[in-house]
């Protein structure tokens, strides 16, 4: 089996577009799993479309120019508040994903990226709703954000991986 991560830290959907013959296309991939949400939340509701509109016509692609059989992640959730696990280089970054929490911009693309899903009828790993879980049981979601921001622990990854291969791939 050959991996590609084609992923760029900081990338958006809509910015991945003019990558897509290079990093996915070229490869005739068997399998494309996609994972873009949590960037693209920082832009608000303003360019939730263009984020809906990327995703539907990469989808779109690979159906009708590959056979690959496609995954997509709906991605976990995002910090809250501040929290003794970030890092003290990335504290700048602190005040911009809090507006983006009590904004409530993430759930509004985690929404249209499951509508995404019932409308193709698209194989999907929801991380958010996995999140979702452990804070309705009572889990301070903060303790399993690695750097304490955004990024899941390696154990979520694990938990993550257990998911995509009951969905059969």
């Amino acid at each position: 089996m050959n991996v590609i991560n084609s992923g760029v830290e900081g990338d958006s959907a809509d910015e991945s577009r003019q990558r897509w013959d290079r990093d996915v296309f070229l490869y005739q991939p068997d399998l494309v799993t996609i994972g873009f949400g949590l960037n693209d939340a920082h832009a608000g509701p303003a360019v939730l479309d263009r984020f809906i509109c990327a995703i539907r016509d990469l989808v779109v692609r690979l159906q009708t120019q590959t056979d690959a059989d496609i995954v997509l992640f709906i991605p976990g959730m995002m910090m809250k508040r501040d929290n003794e696990r970030i890092h003290r280089e990335h504290r700048a970054a602190v005040p911009g994903f809090i507006q983006v929490a009590e904004a409530g911009y993430l759930t509004l693309y985690i929404e249209a990226l499951r509508k995404l899903v019932l409308e193709r009828d698209l194989p999907c790993v929801d991380s958010y709703h996995i999140w979702e879980k452990m804070e309705k049981d009572g889990i301070d979601i903060h303790t399993r954000l690695a750097n304490g921001i955004n990024h899941p622990d390696s154990a979520f990854h694990e938990e993550l991986a257990v998911h995509l291969f009951r969905k059969g791939f």
